[in-house]
C-alpha cells in the first residue's frame, strides 16, 4: 500500500517569510551552532494537523475536508511577534516565533478537526498552538549549551515581523532526507471556497 507522509499547514507569504528569515539569521549568531539543527527557511509554516503516514487512496478525503472547512472562511489576519521554547524558555528543545491571529484561525482549526475525525483520521487531542518553528536543539546538547541557549533567548525581543493576510490552507507531503526534510504542497484550498 503507497503512503505518503502528510500534514495540513497555512504558509505565509513571501514578504512575511523574508522577515521571518532576516529574524532567524540575526538569531543564529547569538546561540550556539553545535546543538542547534534550523529548520530552512523555505520550509515556515504553521502547522494546524500532523496526519503522519496516510494511504495515498485517502488524500481526497483530506482535500475534501480542507474545502468543507474552508468555505466558510474569510482571509485571515497573521502577526509574527515574540520568540519562545518548547516545553519552556528554561529547557529548550524547540525554539519558535509566535503567532497571533484573529479568531477565524480556531474556527477553521476547530471545524477541519472534525471533518477529519469523521473521516476516520487519527487526530491529535491537543489545542491548537499557533508558532513558527525556527531550529530544534539536539538531544545530545550538554546542560551548559541548554542553559547558554535558554539565557540568551530571554535576552533577545522580537518585535512585530509584521502582520500579513492568508487566504488559503495546504496539504503537503513531509519526505524526510538525512539532509532535512523536503515539504512539497499537493493541495491548496482557497478560503470562500466551495467546490
Amino acid at each position: 500500500m503507497d503512503e505518503k507522509r502528510l500534514f495540513i499547514a497555512i504558509s505565509l507569504p513571501a514578504p512575511q517569510m523574508k522577515r521571518i528569515a532576516e529574524a532567524q539569521i540575526a538569531l543564529r549568531k547569538h546561540l550556539p551552532q553545535s546543538c542547534i539543527r534550523w529548520v530552512q527557511p523555505q520550509n515556515i509554516h504553521l502547522t494546524l494537523f500532523f496526519l503522519g503516514q496516510v494511504p495515498i487512496e485517502k488524500i481526497s478525503q483530506i482535500t475534501s475536508a480542507m474545502t468543507f472547512s474552508a468555505q466558510n472562511i474569510k482571509p485571515i489576519n497573521l502577526e509574527i511577534s515574540d520568540l519562545g521554547a518548547f516545553p519552556y524558555l528554561n529547557k529548550p528543545n524547540v525554539i519558535w516565533l509566535g503567532v497571533k491571529s484573529d479568531p477565524q484561525i480556531f474556527s477553521l482549526f476547530d471545524t477541519l478537526k472534525d471533518q477529519l475525525i469523521r473521516a476516520k483520521f487519527s487526530i491529535e487531542s491537543r489545542p491548537l498552538s499557533l508558532h513558527l518553528t525556527l531550529a530544534r536543539v539536539s538531544r545530545n546538547a550538554s546542560n551548559t549549551e541548554r542553559e547558554q541557549i535558554a539565557k540568551t533567548l530571554a535576552k533577545i525581543n522580537i518585535a512585530s515581523l509584521g502582520m500579513s493576510m492568508v487566504d488559503s490552507i495546504q496539504l503537503y507531503e513531509s519526505d524526510l532526507r538525512p539532509t532535512g526534510p523536503i515539504y512539497t504542497r499537493l493541495a491548496s484550498i482557497e478560503f470562500g471556497s466551495s467546490n
